[in-house]
């Protein structure tokens, strides 16, 4: 087994969450895939397709390409996410494989939300529903792209790198980013 064969079967399963904002909404969109070890800031984050579960340690046969949670918020009411979604995005190809995966990845992931439903409840927030859905697949760090107003706040890297013990906090922290303070400050006020 050569050096490049070895490092490969080592990648780890990761999530990136970047927020995009525009025309007052807010989204935030966790992809998933997978990084080299000891990758702190997804520089080597692939996006894993059907073909990318040979690189996993462990065969993983979930498509994951193109596949995202997402949900949307308005400036307005701030700290308040709806229409969590698990969906395909840019899928442009495809293949009966390609249908094959993604049936599979629903299948599961709709599997193991209704057994976590039954015992812990409803989700409470779009970050608890994000932090279960990285529990079912795996996920063993996630990358948080600061928003263009929290980077202005911070003199080190635009992301933030979480590890499995602390996805909760990233998926919070990505959520809460999706507003400024002053958005917060201006729907107090008017609520007041």
């Amino acid at each position: 087994m050569t050096e490049d064969t070895e490092d490969k079967k080592t990648r780890r399963r990761a999530a990136w969450l970047r927020i995009d904002r525009s025309h007052g909404y807010c989204h935030p969109v966790l992809a998933f895939g997978s990084v080299q070890p000891r990758d702190y800031d997804g520089e080597t984050f692939r996006h894993d397709g059907w073909s990318g579960r040979y690189d996993m340690a462990h065969p993983y046969t979930l498509d994951l390409e193109d596949f995202q949670v997402t949900a949307q918020g308005e400036w307005a009411t701030p700290d308040r996410l709806y229409g969590w979604d698990l969906e395909y995005n840019k899928k442009h190809r495809v293949r009966s494989e390609d249908v094959a995966g993604m049936t599979k990845t629903f299948a599961t992931l709709q599997r193991t939300l209704t057994k976590t439903r039954a015992t812990a409840g409803e989700p409470g927030t779009w970050a608890d529903f994000a932090l279960r859905v990285c529990t079912a697949l795996k996920i063993e760090c996630l990358f948080v792209r600061r928003a263009d107003h929290a980077q202005q706040d911070h003199m080190h890297s635009s992301v933030v790198h979480y590890g499995t013990d602390t996805l909760r906090d990233g998926l919070y922290y990505g959520s809460r980013m999706c507003w400024t303070d002053g958005e917060r400050e201006t729907a107090e006020r008017g609520a007041a």
